[in-house]
């Protein structure tokens, strides 16, 4: 009986059923919506006569719900699966969104920001878990991918933002793609997204492996640490 062992699987062991494209998209399309939207806030409600402060909330409102929703709703994604917490969290953004055809004035504006944020909570801990779930790939060079889809996204938001800016006809252009950008988001997680297929081997493996066996390796593991501190 091979002992479990916590080395990565070799290529040829890796399922090439998982995809992973589903998570860049939506790691470059969302925070290309939330920079352009960013962007367009102040200056937008600046033109509209609102008062500084309530720009201030109306620019920080998505932030403050999002600040605990990842742990709110954590629980309940662990009861549902990655596939319908991300699909929950992208159809709930793009529901919030679709306010913005309807009116731009600060207090619709504000539910339909406090709602994102909330959201949003179901979207990133979930596709960077799901990463982490499949086990049989290289995470390093995944989250590498991920990391920079976010930061191009971003970008590309600021970018597009500041061309609507100063060279466009109206600032409502931007908060009527912003939607349009999540509906093609939905699209492509409820079309493509899909659960990790190696997320279970761990489990499997120690279910399978006899105990004496498995305890043996998980002595090995007392030289190893987790900090209690972790980076914020």
């Amino acid at each position: 009986m091979n002992s479990f062992s916590y080395l990565p699987m070799k290529r040829s062991e890796r399922s090439p059923y998982w995809r992973f494209w589903p998570i860049i998209c939506v790691a470059f399309l969302y925070p290309l919506d939330n920079a352009m939207v960013g962007l367009a806030i102040p200056i937008f409600f600046y033109r509209k006569g609102v008062s500084v402060g309530i720009i201030g909330i109306l620019a920080a409102s998505q932030t403050f719900t999002y600040c605990f929703s990842p742990i709110l709703l954590n629980k309940i994604s662990d009861r549902i699966n990655r596939r319908k917490s991300v699909i929950l969290g992208v159809v709930g953004v793009c529901c919030a969104q679709v306010i913005y055809f309807f009116s731009l004035e600060p207090i619709p504006f504000m539910i339909s920001k406090i709602i994102e944020g909330f959201m949003a909570g179901f979207i990133w801990a979930n596709l960077q878990s799901s990463i982490s779930d499949n086990i049989a790939h290289d995470h390093n060079k995944y989250m590498a991918r991920y990391n920079f889809s976010w930061n191009l996204g971003t970008l590309s938001g600021f970018l597009l933002g500041a061309v609507v800016l100063f060279y466009g006809y109206t600032l409502e252009f931007i908060f009527y793609l912003a939607p349009v950008i999540m509906i093609l988001s939905v699209i492509i997680i409820v079309g493509f997204f899909q659960e990790s297929t190696n997320g279970n081997l761990m489990e499997d493996n120690l279910n399978n492996e006899d105990s004496g066996e498995i305890n043996g390796n998980i002595g090995d593991l007392t030289k190893y640490s987790i900090p209690v501190i972790l980076p914020l």
